[in-house]
């Protein structure tokens, strides 16, 4: 299970994306946002399938940022989920009108032949 916390009040959140049920705040709003909110919450692993950081060090980062520190976001692994974000944006996707209006004219065909083959 994936523990995350609110990036503006530190609050422990139902999953990184989503609004923060105590102050509001919802990461949707911007491709930065929704990085932060990547970061601050075990979702982000490493090679090993391990979380960058612990349930426990949100914890504590969760109990800085509702005292009103902030947290020192590392711009290099913003970036990197930026660049991924940028990626998956710019992907193809499957055009579903296209796959059936396709396989209209696939099955017509293998139908017609059925019955043919079967006269």
């Amino acid at each position: 299970m994936i523990f995350s916390i609110c990036m503006c009040c530190g609050r422990s959140k139902s999953e990184p994306l989503a609004k923060c049920n105590n102050c509001g705040a919802d990461p949707s709003g911007s491709d930065l946002e929704m990085a932060k909110s990547l970061i601050l919450s075990t979702s982000i692993t490493n090679e090993d399938g391990m979380p960058v950081i612990s349930e426990d060090e949100l914890v504590s980062i969760g109990d800085d940022i509702g005292t009103g520190e902030s947290y020192d976001f590392d711009p290099v692994e913003i970036k990197k989920l930026l660049d991924e974000k940028k990626v998956l944006d710019e992907s193809p996707t499957i055009q579903w009108g296209f796959l059936l209006f396709g396989f209209c004219f696939l099955i017509i065909p293998i139908i017609a032949i059925g019955v043919f083959l079967s006269s």
